[in-house]
C-alpha cells in the first residue's frame, strides 16, 4: 500500500473517532467506557502522528496551540479532584492539530465525514417527531429517564439521541453549517441539488430542538461565511445591512438570556419546563465575573468553576457557566484567557487567507468545501461561546478538528506556494 495513502487514511480515522465520540458519547457510555473510547483515539492520534513522523513544525501558531495544551494542564482542578476524563478528551481532540501538520491531503473529506457521522442525529429527531412511540422505546433502552428540554417526554423529539435538547441543537447545527458551506462552495449541480434537499431536512430538523441560540448564531455564521468567500460584497450596501443583522443575532440570544421575561416572551414554546435556566446562567456569569477579579492573572484552575464550593450551590454549575470567556477568565485568568482568544482569532484570519488564495487559484478548489466549512463552523463555535460551553463540552471537538483543517492546508499549501504531489490521492 503507498505509504501515502495510508498516512491520510489514518489521519481520517482519528477524524472519524472524533466525531463519533462527539456526537454519540453518551449513548457510547451506556455500552463502551470512556477510558475505553479515549484509549482508542489516542492509539490512534499517536498512530498518525508517528507515521507522519518527523518532530513539530516550527510554526507559531501551532507554539500557541501548545501553549493551551499547557493552560489545560496546569492547576487543573479535575486532575487535583483525582479525576481526568475530560482533561483527557480535551488534550486527545487537540493532538489532530499536530496530526494533521505534516500533510494537506487528510483534510478534503472532512465536509462529508461531519454530515456522514452527524446524520443520525437529523434522522432520529424526525423520526420522533412522526413516531413518539418509537422514542418512548428508544428511552426504554437507552437513558431510561427523559432528557432535558422534552418536557417529560411530550416533546421527546427536541433532543432526539442526545441526553440533552440542546447538544441536540449543536450537532444538528454543526451538520446543517457543513451542508451549507458545501452549497457555497460552487460543488457540482447534480451534488448541489442532492445537498439543498439534505439542508432543508437538516434546518427543519434544527427547527424541531427549539434551540433559538442555535437557530441564530446558526444565521449569524452563515452570513459572515457568505462575506467571508465574497470579499468584494463587502463594500455594498448590503453588507452593511446583513453586519447590522449579524450583531442582532449575535447578541439577541444574549439579551434574551439576560432578560428572561423578554425570552418568554418572543419564544415562550422554547423555554416550556426550562424557565429557570436564564436566571441560573445570570448567577454563573455573576459569579465567573466576581471570581476573574478575584484571581485576574492566573485564575483559579482550569474545570475551577466546576469544582468550586460556591459554584456547587448554584443550579447546573458543575456543567460550566455557559459562557466560555467569562469562564475562561475566572479559570485561566488575563494569560489563559489571552493565548485561547489568540490562537482563536488567529486560525479564523489564516482560514479566510485560505479562502482568499481559492478565489485566485482555481489549482486548489477541491479544498473549497472544507476551507469554507472550516471557517462557518469556527465563527458558529465562537459565537456560541457566548451562551455556551464550547470550549469544555463536546462541541470542542468540531471546533478542533475545522481549526486543524485550516491549519494543515496554510502550512502545506499556502506557505510553501504551491500544492503537494497528488498523485497518490
Amino acid at each position: 500500500m503507498n505509504l501515502k495513502i495510508s498516512r491520510n487514511t489514518l489521519a481520517e480515522f482519528t477524524v472519524i473517532l472524533i466525531l463519533i465520540e462527539a456526537n454519540y458519547w453518551a449513548l457510547l457510555s451506556k455500552v463502551l467506557i470512556s477510558d475505553i473510547r479515549f484509549t482508542v483515539l489516542g492509539l490512534s492520534s499517536l498512530g498518525a502522528f508517528v507515521y507522519l513522523n518527523r518532530k513539530i513544525k516550527k510554526q507559531d501558531i501551532y507554539l500557541l496551540w501548545i501553549l493551551y495544551i499547557a493552560v489545560v494542564l496546569v492547576n487543573n482542578k479535575e486532575l487535583a479532584a483525582g479525576t481526568h476524563l475530560n482533561t483527557l478528551r480535551i488534550v486527545l481532540c487537540l493532538s489532530i492539530v499536530f496530526v494533521g501538520m505534516y500533510s494537506e491531503q487528510w483534510i478534503k473529506n472532512i465536509p462529508q465525514l461531519i454530515v456522514l457521522v452527524g446524520c443520525f442525529n437529523v434522522l432520529f429527531t424526525w423520526l420522533f417527531f412522526l413516531n413518539n412511540g418509537l422514542y418512548e422505546k428508544f428511552i426504554g433502552l437507552t437513558y431510561k429517564a427523559y432528557q432535558p428540554g422534552t418536557y417529560y417526554g411530550a416533546y421527546g423529539y427536541r433532543a432526539g439521541i442526545a441526553d440533552h435538547y440542546s447538544q441536540n441543537g449543536t450537532y444538528i447545527t454543526i451538520v446543517c453549517l457543513a451542508l451549507i458551506a458545501s452549497l457555497l462552495s460552487d460543488v457540482e449541480k447534480k451534488k448541489k441539488r442532492i445537498i439543498a434537499i439534505l439542508a432543508v431536512i437538516s434546518i427543519g430538523a434544527l427547527l424541531l430542538t427549539t434551540k433559538r441560540a442555535h437557530l441564530m448564531f446558526g444565521i449569524a455564521a452563515v452570513i459572515l461565511t457568505y462575506y467571508a468567500i465574497n470579499p468584494a460584497k463587502v463594500f455594498q450596501k448590503t453588507f452593511r445591512l446583513m453586519l447590522v443583522v449579524v450583531i442582532l443575532l449575535i447578541v439577541g440570544p444574549v439579551i434574551t438570556e439576560m432578560i428572561p421575561q423578554l425570552g418568554d416572551t418572543l419564544l415562550k414554546i422554547q423555554n416550556v419546563g426550562t424557565d429557570s435556566s436564564s436566571l441560573t446562567r445570570i448567577s454563573m456569569w455573576t459569579y465567573a465575573w466576581q471570581t476573574f477579579l478575584e484571581h485576574p492573572i492566573m485564575g483559579i484552575g482550569w474545570f475551577g468553576i466546576r469544582y468550586s464550593s460556591l459554584a456547587s450551590s448554584i443550579v447546573d454549575a458543575t456543567t460550566g457557566c455557559h459562557n466560555i470567556y467569562l469562564e475562561l477568565l475566572a479559570e485561566t485568568g488575563i494569560i489563559g484567557f489571552s493565548i485561547f482568544v489568540i490562537s482563536a482569532v488567529s486560525s479564523v484570519i489564516i482560514t479566510f487567507k485560505n479562502i482568499q488564495l481559492l478565489n485566485y487559484d482555481e489549482e486548489y478548489n477541491a479544498y473549497r468545501p472544507v476551507l469554507v466549512t472550516s471557517f462557518a463552523i469556527q465563527i458558529f463555535c465562537l459565537i456560541y461561546g457566548l451562551t455556551g460551553n464550547m470550549i469544555y463540552d463536546r462541541t470542542f471537538h468540531f471546533y478542533i478538528i475545522c481549526v486543524a483543517a485550516s491549519l494543515s492546508f496554510y502550512i502545506n499549501v499556502v506557505k510553501k506556494g504551491r500544492t503537494r504531489d497528488e498523485k497518490y490521492v
